[in-house]
């Protein structure tokens, strides 16, 4: 098994397409799949994943990809 070195920071979820994520925010939402259900006060919610700028996975894609 090969393994995969660690994006570059450019290749991070603050440049990533699916990111839904504000300047100089602190996190952002990950919308490359759909909403997980949460629990939250007896309730169920749904919410995307919760992701900070320099987080990175194999799904990355550039904006202009």
């Amino acid at each position: 098994m090969v393994k995969k070195a660690k994006p570059t920071v450019a290749e991070a979820c603050h440049t990533c397409r699916f990111v839904l994520m504000e300047d100089r925010a602190e996190a952002g939402f990950c919308r490359r799949s759909p909403p997980m259900p949460v629990f939250f006060d007896g309730e169920i919610e749904y919410t995307y994943p919760v992701v900070s700028p320099d987080d990175w996975c194999g799904e990355y894609k550039g904006p202009e990809q």
